[in-house]
């Protein structure tokens, strides 16, 4: 599936002057880069010098392409189809993302107040425990709250249904021998939670976390609050999510 430039973590000033240069996809920019069969930092700072761009794109897309390119365009389409994705448990989102949320991606879901999305990000935290053998992942999720609307007996509901979900559609003996000894403490020993009250603490602990991070998604609910109304200079926060978008990005090795 192409990669719009759109869905990258970059900012829109960055997205616009690259669709104005006909770099629609991914691809296109890959293209333009000889480097891509041998890659490594120092012919991604040549290359990108190369290309003749504004300072201030080149500066983005060189930190996105060490940052986050050779984690993801090299491997992919090796290991494209054995990537297993994590399931949201709403068939039509599922349906939308092609099967759920796939290692390596930052995927945004908007809603108003009250439309479900701190149910939403509660439930991917669980549904990263989800073993193997159910075509889950098994791995640790960070819950990073910034609105204060996690809830630990929400959580522990939807490990309780999770867990009554997975018993259901257990047929073979090896499936119930899991289910029969999966717990609800066991599901929710791999999610962690974190409380951040602003964008400060936010960094903070991004930049903790990339240092060594072991997690199979990282869940922030939700971006936006922070970098709502703490900035009076806009090209400074673009500049800022954008840099936070990729260390993220980073983490999810």
């Amino acid at each position: 599936m192409a990669l719009p430039i759109t869905s990258l973590p970059l900012p829109q000033s960055t997205v616009r002057y690259l669709s104005s240069r006909n770099v629609v996809y991914l691809s296109d920019l890959l293209k333009t880069l000889p480097w891509l069969d041998s890659y490594n930092e120092e012919s991604v700072i040549l290359q990108m010098e190369e290309l003749n761009l504004p300072e201030v794109h080149r500066r983005l897309l060189t930190d996105f392409l060490i940052n986050h390119l050779h984690q993801t365009a090299f491997q992919a389409p090796q290991i494209g189809k054995k990537l297993v994705p994590i399931i949201t448990f709403s068939s039509s989102l599922d349906s939308l993302l092609c099967g759920g949320i796939f290692p390596n991606e930052i995927v945004e879901f908007l809603g108003e107040p009250g439309s479900g999305t701190s149910q939403l990000c509660m439930q991917l935290a669980v549904d990263c425990s989800i073993p193997e053998m159910f075509g889950g992942r098994a791995c640790k999720s960070l819950l990073i709250d910034c609105n204060g609307d996690t809830c630990n007996i929400r959580l522990n509901q939807m490990a309780k249904a999770t867990l009554t979900h997975l018993n259901l559609i257990a047929r073979s003996a090896e499936e119930k021998d899991i289910t029969s000894k999966l717990t609800v403490d066991e599901l929710l020993s791999k999610v962690y939670t974190a409380r951040c009250t602003n964008y400060t603490q936010l960094i903070a602990l991004i930049n903790t976390v990339s240092k060594d991070c072991n997690y199979g998604a990282i869940i922030i609910d939700a971006l936006a609050t922070h970098f709502r109304h703490e900035f009076e200079d806009m090209r400074q926060r673009t500049n800022i999510i954008a840099e936070f978008s990729n260390k993220v990005t980073y983490c999810l090795k």
